[in-house]
């Protein structure tokens, strides 16, 4: 159990690329091969909660990801990344991240992807053959889904967001 700071821009950036091609939390940021499955809402400020937290490890295993700060331009050479190993929630809640607006955290596998931007929700893509099981280690999915549409309602029809929810219904129906 571990948590690691990176540094080598090259790796970084080689870590974003396998999952991420923007850090537009409303628009289109996976890379082709992950579904957009949920969002967490709400998070934490730019940290995930402890049940957001267990339902990517009951789905995919032991939490053996990256915390990238995303957003441009710091990425990748003035943000601050990590490398979790194992480690519990206790232990990623103790560690003192610095997060900017825009965070991802990237399976290490490139399984799976959680981009959290300055809306204060995180957006969830995940290999097709993990769908399921995280829709079922996650059966809060679909309240935080109708919580940031309660939410978004206060400010309108905002077209972004309301093709964003139905592409997410629509894949946790697949």
């Amino acid at each position: 159990m571990s948590i690691l700071q990176i540094t080598d821009g090259q790796e970084l950036t080689q870590i974003y690329r396998r999952v991420l091609v923007s850090d537009d939390v409303l628009g289109a940021p996976f890379v082709d091969g992950l579904v957009s499955i949920g969002v967490f809402f709400p998070t934490r400020a730019y940290r995930i909660t402890e049940p957001q937290f267990h339902a990517l490890r009951a789905a995919t295993g032991p939490l053996n990801c990256y915390i990238l700060e995303i957003e441009e331009p710091i990425f990748p050479g003035e943000g601050r990344h990590w490398r979790l190993a194992n480690s519990s929630y206790e232990e990623y809640l103790q560690h003192a991240f610095g997060f900017a607006l825009h965070t991802a955290y990237v399976d290490a596998q490139a399984r799976w992807v959680v981009v959290i931007g300055d809306d204060q929700f995180g957006r969830v893509g995940i290999t097709p053959a993990l769908c399921r099981e995280f829709l079922q280690a996650f059966p809060q999915a679909e309240d935080q889904l109708q919580g940031l549409e309660r939410v978004w309602r206060n400010y309108g029809n905002h077209g972004q967001m309301v093709n964003l929810l139905a592409e997410l219904r629509e894949n946790q129906r697949r």
